[in-house]
């Protein structure tokens, strides 16, 4: 931003200034800038708000708003679509969103949007574009639900009078009722009324519009329906599977083999549902199965989601019990059968195993995805807990991608609410009808079921997660106390090392990292980014000489016993798949090395700084080798090392109006940070007074940098959004910052592939600072300013290299990236 504009902007709004007050006051700031006709600088302080704290849907409209304005509809969505995860049930969010999915073209999403809107809103202008967007010309249309002893809904038409008649049709007679349309919408058109009936009959079997004859869209459905109403089926049978399928092939063609491959002996039979699945290869193998006797296959005509789909299959159901079996789940052999014994027990209405995805339910990992390792990892997984022969396990409600159900549980919840639309979350209120009934919702820990995750909703999961949380939450209150309890106290907690260990033997190949001090999560998430085929096991190896290991991206932290010590545990590592193998330090890690290379996989290390490395390989005895593949000075994992020269070719148009931008990006403290940082922005001031100096980051000075020495902090950078943020900026060139805390820490992955001019300082090779006048700092200013400033820049670029790889085998290759003088 423009140092001038922004302290016409800190006159405006005091309220910047006070670290207190700063974060709210940068949405009044943002409003004023757009005011006074300055959208991109506006959205700049919107971002920051974003990054410092919770985003909120009101600043994600505001952005939306302001880049419509500057013509940015992709920008717009973005901004529309993070609004609407963070609140999607809010009308004006959920109508902006559609409106601009329609004016991109984008129809599919156009049409799932507007799915989401009819299943969850109840404000007319929304299901009117909604109605626009899925039935054009439409007239009336409407929807009702049965909750408790209230019929609710609403009911929505063009034309025609104020005052509308509809008729509930049950089992032997018709109830009429007049319905209003609301005084609020004055005479506006289309007219809408919401509906709220006491209803204690018998359940519907149809809601019509009486002047149309049009069915209104009402499930069938009751939350208490007696045994008789609903099942009558096979008595042989003593379990029904129920999958519903709609997408992924390959995770459903495993779930079926799993099935088939299990040599259960309680008689069980198998539903699939084909939810309308737009994928030929499903239809054939839901088929195929169907054909050869295996499943009984019901289809769609149209999609109905997994509530609607399931709730088809259980109105099938006899007086057996049931699990609703998820299509992306792999399952162990003998599963059902133990599942099955503890349903004996009468206090038991729902039964979960354990899984990899199964979020109460999650091991290794605590409340988390763990990989999906495949079949054989599950089979593997499933054996290590029942050997642990673990206890049945109380839980806050069961999880539906692999529910069993107790008949007495069906009896008394009966099906699925339709209230949570296409699915999510249907399962914790289902088992929370169960919990009312005097019914236990347990985990069988000695069973565990592979889950993939992800396969039936994709990218919608997380609308359909936010809308479905607010409503369960409104239903249901003491779930989320509940839900905190239980994690608080982690019953699983003694599972997870015994499981851990047995993870890690079937997980894939594996990545150690061995450091003598715990590693930051982002140099973990720089080091997985590297190899993503690489599951992450850090090594931290404290004098003492006890180990802790902590596994990414499952977070599972175990320790390894001080008296087995560092040769155990490498004798151990031997029997897992390792790749190859990093040396953070190495430190104290140093007389450990031979012990460590004897793995025979390739290592790499991190170090501080290269040059006493380097020197010690160069003084190495005749016929030493250092088996090091790569030597990376710390801050730099994971940057392509091997690359053509960086210049300022093809650099980003710079973002107008403004100057081009001095960027500073850091992977020091934040203490270190904010201290060089207002040094150098002090020594750019003397070069040149207008210079725009952004800080991609934060410190722990953050508002005394903006307001004082005028350098603007963006807050927090995502991984992977660095390089878009600085061409949103305009950046001319970049500043990089490394020290010895980047050793444990990481964090310029992020500039790979940016192609700007670059320097690098590393903070370890340098003296405390002192202030701005150091050489150094000048002659790096006056190099930042001969790239941005529009007059400044006279003859060639400076164009250095990312730091070269050093190899350690008798030969040391040129450092490669040119620093200014900041060593002794």
């Amino acid at each position: 931003m423009d140092c001038k504009l922004w302290t016409e902007v800190l006159l405006a709004i005091p309220d910047l200034k006070d670290p207190a007050k700063h974060r709210d006051a940068l949405v009044g700031g943002a409003l004023w800038l757009h005011a006074q006709g300055y959208p991109r600088q506006a959205l700049a302080l919107l971002d920051r708000f974003d990054r410092t704290g919770r985003a909120t849907s009101r600043s994600g409209l505001i952005a939306a708003m302001l880049n419509a304005e500057i013509d940015s509809l992709p920008a717009s969505v973005s901004m529309l679509r993070k609004a609407f995860v963070l609140d999607p049930l809010d009308p004006q969010t959920q109508k902006a969103f559609l409106l601009a999915l329609i004016q991109t073209g984008a129809t599919g999403q156009s049409a799932e949007m507007a799915n989401f809107i009819l299943d969850v809103s109840k404000d007319a202008e929304c299901i009117a574009a909604a109605l626009d967007v899925l039935q054009p010309g439409w007239g009336v249309h409407g929807r009702m639900e049965l909750s408790g002893d209230l019929m609710q809904g609403w009911l929505i038409w063009r034309g025609g009078e104020r005052v509308r008649s509809i008729v509930v049709q049950s089992e032997d007679v018709d109830h009429v009722f007049e319905v209003n349309a609301s005084l609020s919408r004055g005479s506006t058109d289309p007219h809408f009324a919401a509906i709220e009936i006491p209803w204690a009959e018998e359940p519907w079997r149809e809601v019509r519009d009486v002047s149309t004859g049009i069915s209104l869209d009402a499930p069938n459905w009751s939350d208490t329906m007696e045994a008789e109403a609903l099942f009558t089926g096979d008595a042989n049978v003593a379990v029904t599977v129920i999958i519903a399928v709609h997408k992924d092939f390959q995770a459903t063609q495993a779930c079926l083999k799993s099935l088939m491959d299990d040599a259960t002996e309680v008689k069980r039979r198998i539903i699939v549902i084909d939810d309308a699945s737009p994928d030929p290869a499903i239809e054939a193998l839901l088929a195929d199965a169907a054909a050869q006797g295996f499943v009984a296959l019901l289809k769609n005509e149209t999609n109905r989601g997994f509530v609607g789909s399931v709730n088809r299959a259980l109105r099938l159901v006899g007086g057996e019990d049931v699990v609703i079996l998820n299509s992306d789940t792999v399952v162990p052999p003998r599963w059902l059968d133990r599942l099955n014994a503890v349903a004996q027990s009468a206090s038991i209405g729902s039964i979960t195993p354990l899984s990899n995805n199964g979020e109460l339910v999650s091991v290794p990992g605590a409340f988390r995805a763990n990989p999906f390792c495949g079949p054989a990892s599950v089979a593997a997984m499933d054996a290590c807990a029942s050997s642990l022969a673990g206890s049945l396990v109380d839980i806050p409600n069961g999880v539906g991608f692999c529910l069993y159900l107790c008949h007495r549980a069906l009896k008394v919840a009966g099906l699925l609410s339709p209230q949570f639309g296409r699915g999510y979350l249907e399962d914790v209120e289902y088992c929370l009808r169960i919990a009312r009934a005097g019914l236990r919702n347990v985990c069988a820990t000695s069973v565990f079921v592979g889950h993939k995750g992800g396969a039936s909703f994709g990218a919608h999961r997380g609308y359909l997660v936010a809308a479905n949380s607010a409503r369960l939450v409104a239903q249901c209150p003491e779930i989320e106390e509940r839900t905190r309890a239980f994690m608080t106290l982690d019953p699983f907690a003694p599972l997870r090392e015994a499981l851990h260990w047995a993870f890690l033997e079937v997980c894939g190949p594996l990545r150690l990292v061995f450091a003598e001090e715990a590693i930051g999560t982002s140099l973990l998430a720089d080091i997985a980014d590297d190899d993503p085929s690489l599951s992450v096991l850090a090594v931290t190896v404290p004098r003492d000489g006890s180990l802790m290991v902590t596994c990414h991206p499952t977070g599972v932290r175990a320790s390894w016993p001080a008296d087995r010590g560092m040769d155990a545990f490498l004798d151990y590592a031997r029997r897992l798949p390792v790749r190859d193998c990093i040396v953070i330090g190495p430190g104290n890690l140093e007389a450990r090395l031979s012990s460590i290379f004897s793995l025979g996989v390739p290592a790499d290390i991190i170090v501080a700084e290269r040059g006493a490395i380097e020197d010690r390989a160069r003084m190495s005895p005749p016929g030493r080798t250092w088996p090091f593949r790569r030597v990376i000075e710390a801050g730099w994992f994971g940057v392509p090392l091997h690359r053509p020269e960086v210049t300022d070719e093809g650099s980003p148009p710079v973002s107008k109006p403004g100057r081009p931008v001095i960027g500073i990006v850091s992977a020091a403290s934040p203490a270190e940070t904010a201290e060089w940082s207002a040094a150098f922005a002090a020594a750019v001031r003397a070069e040149w007074p207008e210079a725009n100096l952004i800080l991609f980051g934060e410190t722990d000075r953050d508002v005394e940098l903006m307001t004082e020495g005028r350098l603007f902090v963006t807050g927090p950078v995502d991984r992977g959004g660095l390089r878009a943020l600085g061409r949103r900026h305009g950046c001319g060139c970049i500043v990089v910052l490394t020290s010895q805390y980047s050793l444990l820490n990481g964090g310029l992955a992020p500039l790979s592939g940016w192609n700007l001019s670059l320097r690098h300082v590393n903070l370890s090779a340098r003296r405390p600072l002192r202030g701005g006048g150091e050489p150094e700092l000048g002659e790096l200013a006056a190099w930042a300013v001969a790239r941005t400033r529009p007059d400044g820049a006279t003859g060639e670029l400076s164009s250095p290299r990312l730091p070269a790889q050093t190899c350690l085998s008798g030969q040391v290759h040129p450092r490669g990236p040119e620093k200014h003088a900041s060593r002794d």
